[in-house]
Parts: structure tokens; sequence; C-alpha cells
């Protein structure tokens, strides 16, 4: 029988133990012999009805193969009795990757009403030691809940029936790093007063290829954070109180002081000057001013409007004339009504690319950026080597956009520019290159 068995190896004790019991009955009757399938390696005996625990230690990652058989006489009273092999059992042990990787998830609104979005951010971490490969985080939407974009668009998620698979350009998880997925959905129409359950689960797998054929290898995680769930409760009908409501919506970083959407209509009754407030827990983030058609709200100096941070936001809109029934000076509120604020997502429009040329033992890599707000923007750069065939990554501090490398052992090297640059609006942002490749000799 073949089979592909990866174990997690201590790294200060690379070794991995297969033993071999004679069977009840069979007791001098066979020899066990473990053989490895390198020819230049020493053959391992065990003698009739003996029991051996032979040891080997691996002193890198990599697939190791192994055969084992009997050999004996059927009967053992004959002396002219032929001696019999057994069929070779093969075994293949793969010293693998030792990443521990978890997922995390938010669900925000926890109590939408039928028809409105919610935002499924989710995060994918890997702790270390070592990179976790093609990594990927399969994602289930419960019935109720349909599918509408992702952001950043950078990343794969490829939806069908509800389930999603995850996946990012780079498919390797860096060790101590982590990937963030933004999902906005739709609540169903008929969803009343459901709990709906989003469900992620990371994984990472190994490419094995041997004499015997090509495996794919989970890599193991000793965590047990590899699925996470989000839960909504919508509102149900029975529940929820008639009200007004004005729905605005406003690009995620807009100026300050920027409108969010039309001035709200109100009707004054009379010649009496209105004043306006906002209140609500959202209350902080944006400012009303009265206009001629009605109030008009604003974004707040102070506020920060990110979609992959909040995507929507609710405040109470009130309004008093300062006076009573009567005329007299009141200065109770006379009418509020609820207003939603919705922030749309706004794609990326900087970009970042890398090319890399070798002459002779020297290879060069240089980064370009286009879409930049301004041509006084400040940038800085940090660039990531990834050496094959060991698979180790290393990072080098660098504030260019170039990156010289010297040949020192044979191999392929890819590359990969992260930037950092900071807009108008003091937000920071953060985008990286492709993976281009030199090779040596």
């Amino acid at each position: 029988m073949t089979h592909v068995h990866q174990v997690d190896i201590d790294k200060q004790d690379r070794r991995y133990v297969l033993a071999y019991d004679v069977p009840d009955g069979e007791a001098g009757r066979a020899v066990l012999r473990w053989d490895s399938a390198n020819q230049e390696s020493d053959k391992v005996y065990v003698a009739p009805g003996e029991y051996d625990r032979p040891m080997w230690f691996f002193p890198s990652r990599g697939a190791y193969e192994f055969q084992v058989y009997i050999r004996g006489k059927p009967n053992l009273t004959l002396s002219d009795a032929a001696s019999v092999t057994s069929d070779y059992r093969e075994y293949i042990v793969h010293v693998g990757a030792e990443a521990n990787v978890s997922v995390g998830m938010q669900v925000t609104p926890q109590n939408p009403s039928p028809g409105n979005n919610v935002s499924i951010e989710i995060t994918a971490s890997n702790s270390g030691p070592d990179t976790a490969p093609s990594t990927k985080v399969d994602v289930t939407l419960p019935e109720g809940l349909t599918y509408l974009s992702h952001s950043p668009s950078a990343f794969t998620f490829a939806d069908g029936d509800g389930d999603g698979v995850w996946t990012w350009d780079a498919e390797d998880l860096a060790s101590s790093a982590s990937e963030r997925l933004a999902i906005t959905a739709t609540v169903g129409a008929e969803t009343h007063g459901q709990d709906l359950t989003v469900k992620a689960t990371i994984s990472a797998t190994e490419t094995v290829t041997t004499n015997s054929g090509t495996y794919e290898v989970p890599v193991p995680d000793p965590g047990p954070q590899n699925t996470a769930t989000g839960t909504v409760t919508v509102a149900s009908s029975a529940n929820v109180e008639p009200m007004f409501s004005i729905a605005r919506s406003v690009p995620e970083n807009t100026p300050h002081g920027h409108p969010v959407g039309a001035p709200i209509p109100v009707l004054p009754g009379d010649s009496d000057p209105l004043n306006y407030t906002l209140t609500g827990s959202d209350a902080g983030s944006f400012t009303v001013e009265r206009v001629a058609s009605g109030a008009q709200i604003r974004v707040h100096g102070s506020a920060d409007l990110d979609f992959e941070t909040k995507a929507s936001y609710l405040v109470v809109l009130n309004v008093s004339d300062g006076k009573d029934a009567s005329g007299n000076a009141d200065p109770a509120i006379d009418s509020s009504i609820a207003v939603p604020i919705s922030i749309t997502d706004v794609a990326e429009t900087v970009r970042v690319t890398a090319t890399c040329e070798k002459v002779g033992e020297r290879g060069t890599c240089t980064a370009t950026v286009s879409n930049l707000p301004s041509a006084d923007t400040v940038i800085t750069y940090s660039w990531t080597v990834f050496d094959l065939p060991t698979n180790s990554w290393s990072y080098v501090g660098h504030n260019s956009n170039t990156y010289t490398v010297y040949y020192n052992t044979p191999g392929t090297r890819k590359f990969q520019v992260h930037v950092t640059y900071t807009d108008a609006n003091g937000k920071k942002h953060y985008i990286h290159s492709g993976f281009p490749a030199l090779t040596w000799p």
C-alpha cells in the first residue's frame, strides 16, 4: 500500500520512528526488513520473532521514501522449501512546513433589517514558525445572505451557491503575517427574526512530488482557531416600530466638510428660524447646518470614513423652532427623523510594479509607483526576497525604489516591493507588487 504521511517535526530533534511487530503465531516464519529507497542507505534486519524500532533523522524538510517487505520460507521443516518474499510496502514520510494559521471574523451590523447590507470582515493570520504554503479560506454564507461584493479587489473570492473560496495573489501566507478580506452581503427579504451564521475555515496545503506520484498534503496546524463564525440576528417585523427614514450615502475618504447627499427637506410650518441637531451614537462623525431647502448634513472635521473599517452609520436629525404651541420660548425638540448613512467603497487607484534585471552575479530590481494622489506624496519602500528552493522568506529593510542582490548560491529568487503612502486626509495606505524572479547561475 502507498500513502503519504506528514508529521509535525520538532526542529531541534528531526526524527520519525517506523516500527513493525511480527504478528502473533508468525514467530520464526518471517524476517522483517526495512530498506531505504536510496540504494546507498543501510538496510535494517529484524530476526524471526523479534521486534525492532528503526529510527531515521531528517536533517531538512522534504519527502523521504521507505520500503519494507517480509522474506522467509513457508515451511521450515523442508530443507528444499523455496524462500518467498512478500510484496513491497512503500512508505513516504513528508517532513513539511510548520505553520500555525488562524482565522477571525467580525460581522456588522448585528441586527440588520431585511433588505439591508452586512459587512463580513475576515482576517487570516499565520503565527509561524514557517510560511504556510497555498493558503486559502473557505467561506460559507447561509441561506438568507446573498454575496454582493468584496474588497480589496486584488483578492479572489469565487462565489457559488453561498459558498466561496478566498485566495490571494501570493498564495503563501508568510510567518507573522496576516491578510484581511471584507465581504458585503445582502439580507434576504424573508429573514425576519432569523439567526444567520457565516462560517470561515482556513487551511494550507503543500504539493509533494515523489517517485510514486504527486500528492496534496495538508500542513499540520497545532492551533485551534482554524474555523471562525459570525452571526447576525435579523430584526423581527413584529418588534420593529415604524419610523421615517431618509437614506444618504457618501464615498469613503470623503474630505472633511463635504456634504453627505442632498439637503433633507423640512416643512417649516411658519417663518420661525429652525435649529437642527444630530444625536445618536454616530452623531460625532457628522455636522448639520441650516440651508434654504432644509438641513444639510456634512462630514465632521475629525471623521475618518473608511469603508473597510465601518460601512454604515445612523444619525438622528432633530429640528426645533424654539417655541411651544402657544408661542412661548421652548428649546424642546419638535420633530426627529432617523437618517442612515452608508459609506461606499472606493477602489484604490495607486499601483506599484516591480521589474528585475540580472547582470552577471548582480541582480537589480526597480519599483514604479503610478497614480499617486499628488506629485509630492511621501512614500516608503520595503523589499521582500523569496528564496527557492529552501522556501524561506527574508525581509530586507530598504528605503529606496531599487534593490540590488548578489549571487551567492544557485537557485531562483522572487522579489516583492511593499509601498506605504499617506493621502491628503492623513490616511495611510499599503500596497505591494507582483513577484518578478531571477535565477542563478
